[in-house]
């Protein structure tokens, strides 16, 4: 009779779309957390409302710059490409679910230069990860 050993099952290889969704969806999460305790702080008046446009552009670059660096620690070749894409995709999921809870779409081209400065600090970010990395080994 063979004895029955235990094999080791092979981690699941994630597809680079899933990494790419994930990490969009990661910098998602932690902007709407962001956005809770900057909605706080605007209720208790400790900041003023003239200033929620730069909050506004604050929790994107930091979104873009989190999705970067989610996705520059697991890619290794194509950072900058891969890096742009999830940014994009961070902008593009944060932008969608404003519209759900608003009911209506508003485009304009200011949407257009928020997406192109989302992908380039996403690659940007995405690329010194990579280098750092290299660095180090």
């Amino acid at each position: 009779m063979p004895k029955h050993t235990k094999t080791k099952r092979a981690k699941r290889q994630t597809t680079l779309l899933w990494q790419v969704f994930q990490a969009a969806l990661i910098a998602c999460f932690a902007i709407l957390l962001l956005l809770v305790v900057s909605t706080f702080m605007l209720s208790k008046d400790w900041i003023g409302e003239d200033s929620i446009t730069l909050v506004n552009t604050c929790l994107k670059i930091i979104g873009s710059a989190l999705a970067g660096l989610m996705i520059g620690r697991k890619v290794e070749c194509r950072t900058w490409l891969y890096g742009g894409i999830s940014a994009a995709l961070f902008l593009v999921l944060s932008v969608g679910a404003m519209y759900l809870f608003l009911g209506e779409i508003m485009l304009s081209w200011g949407l257009l230069g928020d997406l192109m400065m989302s992908m380039a600090i996403g690659a940007s970010i995405a690329v010194m990860v990579q280098m750092l990395k290299r660095k180090k080994s």
